[in-house]
């Protein structure tokens, strides 16, 4: 069998491209981004913990969307996760 994602009308093979054609439908948070690649990484929250050193409860609060980060947690779960931001290619007016 061959794992895959359906991600509205698209399949694929791939669940990193999934994510990033959701992610590019709308502009969506930066924290829901990061809690959304947190759920799909398939590591526990424990281990995400054991690895990067935030508080199971802190890491908890933030996924249920009660709480959010440090610049120092988020930096640690970027290095944990191996994650880099990029820009979407939106293109400024003229006028500004």
């Amino acid at each position: 069998m061959i794992a895959g994602v359906l991600r509205g009308r698209h399949w694929t093979k791939n669940p990193v491209s999934a994510t990033i054609r959701w992610m590019a439908r709308k502009r969506i948070k930066i924290s829901d981004q990061l809690r959304h690649v947190i759920e799909t990484s398939g590591m526990s929250r424990y281990r995400i913990w054991q690895e990067t050193g935030i508080d199971q409860s802190t890491l908890s609060k933030f996924m249920l969307s009660k709480g959010g980060l440090s610049t120092d947690a988020l930096d640690r779960l970027a290095d944990f996760l191996d994650l880099n931001i990029t820009t979407g290619g939106r293109r400024r007016s003229k006028d500004r």
